[in-house]
């Protein structure tokens, strides 16, 4: 017959806290656990001579920086030196704030792999002391595609600005709120030329436009608004602007009306002033 265990799992689990835990099962626990996380986790450790050196690098150093992680063990600059020339002081300085203020690393540097390959690559790392050293516990993240698309979100972000203010008129957005208020969710510049009223104004109060419309005209504003809605379809009206500066400008918005994604109703616009051609106009 077999004997039984000398120490048997214990059944009741609330037994687990006083049971013993062997300092290399911990170790390789910890080991396990870093080399399952996204990113290659490292502990770098300075000195008081600034004497860097890695206690720890997981495995995914090869995958995101495209070097073995003993590679990095052997040479602690070997991070560094992969870093593009104009990114270094990036990084350099984030350390060196980091060590000043107490606060963690986050930076994010372009490197060139061994095989030549560029990536984006994320480092954070927490701050800590331990006697007379420096720890920072972080890892190392390909951030590489978040990057790309931020820079394509912006550039694209660009073109359109630059577009909407060549744009003759000025683009808006319209919603109308759970209270049946209507308010702005976007106007372009070139507001304040045809009204007289600041740009920020106007989009803090549609009742702003409003006010220095022409007492006559203003029911077109509000009739144009509710027919597009009843009929679905695009409306323009002509309504005359009693500008701040003291004169009379003629105006024509052109809404379309639409329901967004959550159900909210919104007009898409733009306006023109046509005071030049009014004139022209009253002159023939």
């Amino acid at each position: 017959m077999n004997e039984a265990p000398r120490n048997p799992p214990p059944r009741d689990l609330s037994r687990l806290g006083s049971a013993p835990f062997e300092r290399g099962n911990q170790e390789q626990l910890m080991t396990d656990l870093a080399e399952s996380l996204p990113g290659a986790v490292f502990q770098l450790e300075s000195d008081q001579q600034n004497n860097l050196r890695y206690n720890f690098v997981s495995g995914r150093a090869r995958e995101v920086l495209g070097v073995d992680r003993q590679q990095i063990m052997d040479d602690p600059l070997l991070p560094s030196k992969l870093v593009l020339a104009q990114d270094s002081a990036v990084l350099f300085n984030a350390y060196r704030d980091s060590a000043r203020e107490l606060r963690p690393v986050n930076a994010d540097v372009r490197i060139r792999r061994p095989d030549g390959t560029q990536r984006w690559i994320r480092t954070f790392a927490t701050f800590r002391k331990s006697g007379e050293r420096i720890l920072w516990d972080g890892y190392w993240n390909d951030v590489t595609m978040e990057v790309e698309a931020r820079e394509q979100l912006e550039r694209s972000e660009a073109r359109m600005r630059a577009i909407v203010d060549t744009v003759p008129g000025v683009l808006f957005q319209l919603r109308r709120d759970a209270d049946g208020s209507i308010g702005i969710n976007y106007l372009s510049h070139g507001s304040e030329e045809m009204s007289g009223v600041p740009r920020e104004e106007l989009v803090r109060d549609f009742g702003a436009f409003l006010r220095v419309v022409h007492e006559e005209d203003r029911s077109m504003i509000v009739d144009a608004l509710e027919r597009s809605v009843s009929e679905m379809r695009v409306q323009e009206h002509v309504v005359r602007v009693n500008h701040r500066d003291g004169s009379t400008h003629w105006i024509k918005n052109i809404v379309a009306p639409r329901r967004a994604e959550d159900g909210q109703l919104l007009w898409d616009g733009i306006t023109v002033d046509m005071t030049a051609h009014k004139r022209a106009e009253a002159a023939l």
